[in-house]
């Protein structure tokens, strides 16, 4: 038997009963200004910030308050759960078993 070869001339067939397949032209990233100040800069001033508030000052001082924008412009069906996750967070379930002490101990040994 003959191998079926690979003519890329060729247009695939798509199977029947289904869509045609269209890939969206991606949009363009906006134009970001040039920063004056190197990597380095950068990180010698947050470590001197580090140094000089502590570990949760820093982070809330670099952190956004939010990850999701105002809401107040909004006008969607789910506009009041967004702003309950917004303010009290999301749900997560999880499928595990409570860690034990002893498993929490070890990887906090481990890093």
């Amino acid at each position: 038997a003959e191998a079926a070869s690979f003519r890329p001339s060729q247009k695939p067939k798509e199977p029947e009963g289904l869509p045609p397949v269209s890939v969206p032209t991606p949009k363009r990233a906006p134009r970001q200004e040039p920063t004056s100040m190197e990597l380095g800069e950068y990180v010698r001033e947050d470590a001197e910030l580090l140094k000089r508030v502590g570990w949760p000052d820093f982070v809330k001082h670099l952190r956004r308050r939010s990850d999701f924008a105002s809401l107040d412009e909004v006008h969607h069906p789910a506009r009041r759960l967004l702003n309950f996750y917004k303010h009290r967070g999301a749900p997560v379930k999880l499928a595990t078993e409570p860690w034990t002490s002893d498993r929490v101990h070890a990887a906090l040994n481990r890093g």
